[in-house]
């Protein structure tokens, strides 16, 4: 009988040591996977930090208080007075390497356009890049001819 509860107990103690470890697992499972959704996550406002159009450097002027909010599938592009340059509402593909984001554009001027960039995000710096009206889809983080591309730093 002692034999028999012995084992009974050994049992025990092994199925309730795999349950915590198959828990642990899960966990850190669970954890790795909402990291790595939280690392495709643009929401928040980001400052240009530097920027390229039709393969030159923007100035440091010229980005000065340049900011982009990405807000859910809103973007907004405001300038130094805080003046909204542009609105739009985007789907990025981050399946796709480098990530594509396709932007529909909703402010008066530019309304019923949709562009086709790039995008790439390293912990809270984006490097982004798409065309200007009439330019093509941009294939690398490098800009040609009616095309634009940013590097922004999200503030905390």
């Amino acid at each position: 009988m002692f034999l028999r509860t012995l084992a009974l107990l050994a049992v025990v103690g092994l199925t309730v040591t795999a349950f915590a470890q198959n828990q642990n697992q899960n966990q850190n499972q669970q954890n790795q996977a909402q990291a790595r959704a939280d690392d495709t996550k643009l929401d928040g406002t980001y400052i240009a930090t530097s920027g390229e159009r039709e393969g030159k450097a923007i100035t440091e002027d010229q980005l000065k208080g340049v900011t982009f909010r990405f807000d859910g599938e809103k973007l907004t592009i405001t300038d130094r007075t805080g003046k909204e340059i542009h609105k739009c509402t985007h789907t990025v593909d981050t399946s796709a390497k480098p990530w594509k984001i396709t932007m529909k554009m909703t402010d008066s001027a530019n309304q019923e356009k949709t562009a086709v960039g790039l995008i790439e995000k390293t912990g809270d710096t984006v490097k982004f890049v798409y065309p200007l009206a009439g330019g093509e889809t941009p294939t690398e983080f490098k800009t040609k001819e009616k095309q634009e591309m940013y590097v922004l730093k999200k503030q905390p």
